[in-house]
């Protein structure tokens, strides 16, 4: 019989290589043998809020912060499912936590940032993601959602420094392209609009939204 680390270390190599139903019943059996076990309720609620079964994953978070309430992760992956769940008064509550007890980590900021804007309050929310980027300002992800909170701000000019900052880090972020030549559009500006949908189909032929607006720019300028 497998000992509850043993059931874990497995837990943790199916979570690795994306099984992650493999990877839940693994933590389940280490939780059989040593229920107060923390880090495999915080595993089990980080693999049940990424297989979308919130309520469970609130749960066994709630239940890992109780038992350890200096647990970032399990605040903020917390945080995360009580966002999906349109609670986002005690998601802010939890990232805030999160981010309090460890201030370098970008993911806490980003569960911030997104219960933020599920409440409205995209000035939290700006201010949040303006933090992810700036504990990992190398993750291009952060400055493109950045970007895309500006923008709801009204912040063009915020907007298009940091889709630029996100293509600097990752020339092939077509989601930051797209945004990037939906602003120019936006601004008047068709012709750089274009370019950036071309480069965007050099990478990806294929890709149908790029298309899409080409042909929706090309027919407005006739």
């Amino acid at each position: 019989m497998k000992t509850s680390t043993e059931f874990l270390v497995a837990g943790n190599e199916y979570f690795k290589m994306g099984d992650y139903r493999k990877a839940e019943v693994e933590y389940r059996e280490a939780l059989k043998q040593e229920p107060k076990n923390v880090t495999a309720k915080n595993n089990l609620g980080v693999i049940l809020n990424e297989l979308g079964r919130y309520d469970e994953a609130i749960t066994i978070l709630q239940e890992a912060v109780n038992a350890d309430p200096k647990n970032s992760i399990a605040r903020y992956v917390l945080a995360m499912a009580l966002t999906k769940k349109g609670n986002f008064d005690a998601a802010i509550d939890q990232a805030r936590e999160a981010t309090d007890i460890d201030p370098k980590e970008p993911q806490a900021y980003k569960a911030l940032g997104e219960a933020a804007l599920g409440k409205g309050d995209v000035k939290t929310a700006v201010e949040a993601y303006r933090s992810a980027t700036i504990v990992d300002p190398t993750n291009d992800s952060h400055h493109h959602r950045l970007a895309e909170v500006l923008g709801q701000a009204d912040d063009t000019e915020g907007q298009i420094l940091e889709e630029n900052k996100s293509l600097e880090l990752n020339p092939n972020n077509n989601d930051a392209r797209i945004s990037l030549a939906l602003i120019y559009r936006k601004k008047g500006e068709t012709g750089e609009a274009v370019e950036q949908l071309k480069k965007v189909l050099e990478d990806d032929p294929d890709n149908e939204t790029a298309k899409k607006y080409i042909k929706e720019m090309n027919s407005e300028t006739k």
